[in-house]
C-alpha cells in the first residue's frame, strides 16, 4: 500500500500483510497524488510543490525516474487500455500524458482553469478532468490524447466515480 506524504515530500510502503512501513522514497516536494501502473509495476507520484512526477518501482520501492510535468501537479490517472499516465496540472490548467512503459511524455492538452481531479474511463477509453476553477469536465481521448470535449458542470467539480459496465 503506498501513501503519499505531502509535507515530508515521500511516499510511504506499507506492507500489506504485517501493516508496517517497509520504505519510503523520498519523491519531490508536495507528495499529493498516487497512480498505479499495473501494467509495468510502477507508482507515480504528483509532487505539488516541485513541477515533477516520481516514479517509484513496484519491484524494488525505489524512484526510478523523475518525470517533467507541468506547474503543480495535483492528481493522475492510469489508462490500462493504452498504457499511459495522466497527470492534471493545476497550476498551468493542462494534463500531461505520459508512457507508461518509456516515462516518457507523450504530450500535454489544454483543460479547464485549476484541473484537479482526473479519471480514466475503461469503457469509453477516455480520461476525464475535472477543472476546479473552470466549473467544467475536459474530456480526452485514450488513444488520440486529443480533447473531445468541455463539459460544464456546476461549481468546482474536484472528484469522479464511474459504473464500469456503464458508459
Amino acid at each position: 500500500v503506498y501513501t503519499a506524504n505531502n509535507d515530508a515530500g515521500a511516499v510511504s510502503i506499507i506492507d500489506g500483510a504485517t501493516n508496517a512501513v517497509i520504505a519510503s522514497p523520498a519523491t519531490g516536494a508536495g507528495a499529493i497524488g498516487l497512480a498505479l501502473n499495473s501494467t509495468n509495476n510502477k507508482v507515480y507520484c504528483a509532487n505539488f510543490s516541485g513541477a515533477g512526477v516520481s516514479v517509484i518501482s513496484g519491484s524494488t520501492d525505489s524512484v526510478i525516474a523523475t518525470v517533467t510535468a507541468g506547474d503543480r501537479p495535483r492528481r493522475m490517472c492510469y489508462n490500462a487500455t493504452s498504457n499511459k499516465v495522466y497527470v492534471a496540472n493545476y497550476g498551468s490548467d493542462n494534463v500531461t500524458i505520459i508512457d507508461g512503459a518509456t516515462n516518457a511524455v507523450i504530450t500535454t492538452v489544454a483543460a479547464g482553469d485549476e484541473p484537479h481531479a482526473i479519471a480514466w474511463h475503461q469503457p469509453s477509453n477516455r480520461v476525464y478532468c475535472a477543472n476546479g476553477a473552470g466549473n467544467s469536465v475536459t474530456v480526452i481521448d485514450g488513444v488520440t490524447n486529443s480533447v473531445l470535449a468541455t463539459v460544464p458542470t456546476g461549481q468546482s467539480p474536484g472528484a469522479f466515480a464511474s459504473i464500469p459496465a456503464g458508459n
